[in-house]
């Protein structure tokens, strides 16, 4: 699982988006760097992208984003998936003081970064999950897409009490097509990442979806 750092040298401040499920080389990566993490960002509430949160907020108070109607993944293993994989089942304790901030439909979900020095804007596309989100560094023409897509194939679609969204999900899919520059780098949430949006093109169950 693919969890990605984006960080600043002089205010040596850095953000996470998605959390693998043990946070051990990214806490030592933070350490050897001397960073802050100020912001963690999911692209969905899937427990493999969400589970090492707890392990970081022991280090860190930063602000947690999520699609609104994904929060409920954080505090329920029944929404997150991990009921299914009893060495990985978990919830966050009702109680756990997190710093949430939601990423919201039809709002201008353009979050300020570094002192200004960094913006990460927010699409909420839903359709994988219920609130899964996009996110896109538009300056660096990055694109952090979760379990929407892949360099070989689509998503997973069989996600139970996850909210997938069969429109939504096809809708995802064609609005990252539609909506970015072909040179644009995509970074998934699982496999190879760093791929140019045009390498897509040959991409069969994408393109059939696109083509529909």
């Amino acid at each position: 699982m693919n969890s990605y750092i984006i960080y600043d040298n002089q205010t040596k401040k850095a953000i996470i988006i998605d959390l693998a499920l043990s946070v051990e080389k990214i806490n030592d990566f933070l350490n050897a760097k001397d960073l802050e993490v100020t912001d963690v960002f999911f692209t969905h509430k899937h427990f493999d992208h969400t589970k090492g949160l707890e392990q970081l907020k022991n280090a860190t108070s930063a602000r947690i984003w999520i699609g609104l109607d994904d929060k409920d993944g954080l505090f329920d293993m029944n929404k997150n998936g991990s009921f299914r994989h009893e060495q990985y089942r978990w919830q966050m304790p009702q109680d756990f003081n997190l710093h949430l901030f939601y990423i919201e439909k039809d709002k201008n979900n353009e979050i300020s970064l570094f002192d200004g020095k960094f913006t990460l804007k927010a699409f909420y596309t839903q359709g994988h999950t219920s609130g899964s989100v996009l996110y896109y560094a538009q300056d660096e023409r990055l694109l952090f897409v979760g379990d929407t897509a892949f360099i070989d194939k689509i998503g997973f679609r069989d996600t139970p009490n996850s909210g997938y969204d069969e429109q939504k999900y096809d809708n995802a899919l064609k609005f990252i097509w539609n909506n970015f520059d072909k040179s644009t780098r995509v970074y998934p949430g699982h496999w190879k990442e760093g791929f140019e949006l045009k390498e897509l093109e040959n991409n069969i169950e994408f393109m059939n979806v696109i083509n529909k």
